[in-house]
């Protein structure tokens, strides 16, 4: 069933802002930190689409694909100097938006489009993301749901057993502890850096959602999909500087507004029906989907990620910020 904030995505992208003709023409920067040719990129080019389509063709955007404005590291640096009109900022991975970067973090928390935009949109009006977002002079444009996140691996795991020993890809600082949790060993790898890994033996298993596996053209080294998900994140959101914001007419950042609600009510169901279409595209070329036989007892051997994650944040003195985070994310998923 959908979500109250899913079904009011799908509502807003019924309407249509008043003319545009008094928009200026407006070519706009857009950094990603992804290349293009995926489900996520797919919404950012819809979403640029839709700006131009709700203004008549007064506002444009260009992407800049592959890291080619900046390093993932670098993107906050853009926003606290207003450099940029909109940029991919991986929220999880930086100190300054712990709270805001919680639903972008954290695996084995999220396990549908619709809990993912609910939590999102809930903890973007809560008081304490706000004064996040306002420390580092920036607010969220747009939320895109990652697909759910699956091993593809070069040697078959059916059992919590086959983790033992085996090298996972990992990134950031929650997934290496989901590894761990099952004896696995993990092992930080770029994205763009897989293929290799997998080919030279660095890593058994690659850590990525389907479309971003089938992408990278991963199947060619790795002939197993683990068919479990490791849940789904918010793929870090699209940020705009507010000084950025604050420079737009009201009529600029109605249409901005209007084509973010639009790319996400049409971004959930495209970036599920595009996992779908590419977990077929890897078996047709070779990839086995292997079931395993006790996804309860994977389950049970991770543990639980919004605790550990508050708990961290109690050691840095933020606990009582952490809580409410975690209060309102556990509200959301008990609807």
């Amino acid at each position: 069933m959908k979500s109250a904030i899913r079904a009011a995505l799908l509502l807003a992208a019924t309407y249509v802002p008043a003319a545009a003709q008094g928009i200026p023409e407006m070519n706009f920067k857009y950094a990603s930190v992804l290349p293009q040719g995926n489900a996520i990129s797919d919404v950012d080019e819809y979403f640029v689409d839709k700006l131009t389509e709700l203004s008549d063709g007064n506002l444009t955007a260009e992407i800049y694909w592959t890291r080619s404005l900046g390093k993932a590291d670098e993107m906050m640096t853009l926003v606290e100097a207003g450099a940029i009109d909109f940029t991919m900022l991986e929220t999880g991975q930086y100190s300054e938006t712990q709270f805001s970067g919680v639903t972008n973090a954290l695996p084995m928390v999220f396990f549908s489009a619709d809990e993912v935009l609910e939590a999102s949109q809930a903890l973007l009006a809560s008081d304490v993301v706000q004064q996040e977002l306002a420390a580092i002079g920036g607010q969220v444009t747009l939320v895109r749901p990652s697909p759910g996140y699956y091993l593809l691996c070069k040697d078959p795991i059916q059992s919590t057993a086959d983790f033992k020993g085996k090298k996972l890809r990992g990134y950031g600082a929650y997934v290496p502890l989901m590894w761990e949790a099952l004896g696995a060993v993990p092992v930080n790898v770029a994205s763009n850096e897989l293929y290799e890994a997998l080919d030279k033996g660095i890593i058994d298993c690659a850590y990525l959602p389907p479309s971003f596996l089938a992408a990278f053209k991963l199947g060619e080294v790795a002939k197993y999909l683990v068919d479990y998900s490791f849940g789904m994140i918010e793929l870090a959101p699209i940020v705009t500087p507010t000084v950025v914001w604050e420079g737009w007419s009201p009529e600029v950042q109605a249409v901005v507004t209007q084509a973010a609600r639009d790319a996400e009510a049409w971004g959930a169901d495209h970036i599920q029906q595009n996992a779908e279409e590419s977990i077929q595209s890897m078996v047709d070329i070779g990839v086995e989907v292997v079931p395993v036989s006790d996804p309860e007892a994977i389950e049970a051997a991770i543990p639980d990620m919004l605790d550990i994650w508050s708990a961290k944040l109690e050691g840095e003195g933020r606990g009582e910020e952490a809580a409410a985070v975690v209060e309102i994310i556990r509200a959301t998923l008990a609807d």
